[in-house]
């Protein structure tokens, strides 16, 4: 497999980060002792640095299990039409793979 994309657009934050923590609760007793990794990082393509991407990702043996909400500023909302969005990601052991090595 190579990966699966499901998302959802958001009009409030707070309510993409409550569905996310949903969803870290459902998957933390899903997987038996996954290596779980959550961190914050800001989203390149705005250069003002206020938009946000809030990650958690499940290293799992055959791949990866990512989740994430997108935090685009007010100004990157306006003018890109960029909207707050909740995504999960599957990701094979062989695109990880090619992630990691090849693509960047």
């Amino acid at each position: 497999m190579g990966g699966i994309l499901g998302s959802s657009p958001y009009d409030d934050i707070k309510l993409c980060l409550k569905d996310k923590d949903f969803m870290e609760n459902k998957m933390d007793k899903f997987f038996d002792v996954p290596v779980k990794q959550t961190t914050t990082q800001d989203k390149h393509y705005d250069q003002t640095g206020n938009s946000k991407t809030h990650i958690t990702q499940y290293s799992l043996k055959n791949g990866l299990v990512l989740i994430t909400c997108d935090d685009w500023s007010t100004k990157m909302t306006n003018e890109e039409n960029l909207r707050d969005i909740i995504s999960v990601n599957l990701i094979g052991e062989d695109f990880k793979n090619f992630l990691a090595t090849e693509a960047y």
